[in-house]
């Protein structure tokens, strides 16, 4: 399985592990996302403190992987015993990945300032789209087989292009990687701010408070030889990302309903929380049901067990 062919990636030189992520971390995410906000993040009001677990916990999840993936690439470098001009291309491309993240946020946020008046309606779009893609992320995630497919096949293209002497194909595979991985983090963060109030030093502080943990973990584990248990790391993630998707999913349909293009109607009683994406209106709430009862089905049917032990695909 994926996060058995990643659990260590053993550098021949060293000897030594080279991977990232910790069980630890993804139980500290849990507990950062249900404590009271006060208590855990102090000096950040409710709000603030909700955007900087949601922005910690998606750079965390999607950084933890281009990383375990470059490091794989890495190593079948290495093993293939690779002149240092493909290591220099693989960087090459992770860097093009991250600068192509960066020009698709930028450009997000231009159409956003040049057309106000789709402001409201892009972001309920961009909220709803976000639960979509955290429910397969979710899944994705927890089966694993897929994931696994995915990996494999970025290495065979890393082992082919070492074989055929081609810089520009192992370039692509470190940009592909990067800008994969870098997409989703668009489209997650601008769901963020669109159900959010907290400003934007708020998600870049989360986010760099992720990387800054992805970068000493990944220290750690580089300088000591740990080895880090991935499997938990992975699940607690996964299934905290499903617990966003039923959030957006609230925040969104809500979205749209304040621009009309979703009707409203009223429940008596319900509450609402904003941070929960609770709303008193019938419309939210069946979005935020039916994206509970998808998200169990799906992350049911990709654990279920198959004849040979694994994960069904």
């Amino acid at each position: 399985m994926m996060l058995q062919h990643f659990r260590t990636f053993t550098d021949k030189l060293r000897g030594t592990p080279v991977t990232t992520g910790t069980t630890t971390l993804a139980f500290f995410l849990l507990a950062a996302m249900t404590a009271p906000a006060q208590a855990r993040i102090p000096g950040l009001s409710a709000e603030e403190a909700s955007a900087f677990s949601q922005s910690f916990l998606i750079m965390l999840r999607e950084g933890a992987e281009a990383v375990l993936i470059i490091a794989a690439l890495w190593v079948v470098l290495r093993q293939m015993g690779a002149a240092n001009r493909m290591f220099r291309a693989l960087l090459a491309g992770a860097a093009g990945g991250i600068v192509a993240s960066l020009a698709l946020a930028w450009a997000f946020s231009g159409i956003l300032a040049a057309n106000p008046a789709i402001a409201e309606v892009f972001e309920g779009v961009a909220l709803v789209l976000a639960a979509l893609v955290l429910l397969f992320v979710s899944s994705w995630l927890l089966g694993r087989r897929e994931a696994e497919k995915w990996h494999e096949r970025i290495r065979q293209g890393a082992r082919q292009a070492v074989s055929n002497g081609s810089i520009a194909a192992l370039a692509a595979a470190g940009f592909l990687v990067i800008f994969r991985e870098g997409a989703e983090t668009v489209l997650f963060y601008q769901a963020i701010a669109s159900g959010t109030t907290a400003g934007l030093s708020v998600l870049v502080a989360g986010g760099l408070a992720a990387l800054v943990m992805l970068a000493a973990a990944a220290l750690i584990v580089r300088s000591f030889g740990l080895r880090l248990p991935l499997r938990g790391f992975f699940t607690v993630t996964a299934w905290s990302l499903f617990a966003l998707a039923i959030i957006y999913a609230g925040k969104g349909v809500h979205e749209l309903q304040e621009a009309g293009w979703i009707t409203e109607t009223v429940l008596a009683g319900l509450p609402k929380v904003k941070l929960l994406g609770i709303y008193p209106y019938a419309e939210t709430l069946l979005a935020q049901i039916a994206t509970l009862v998808t998200g169990l089905l799906l992350n049911l049917r990709a654990t279920r067990p198959t004849p040979d032990g694994q994960p069904a695909e």
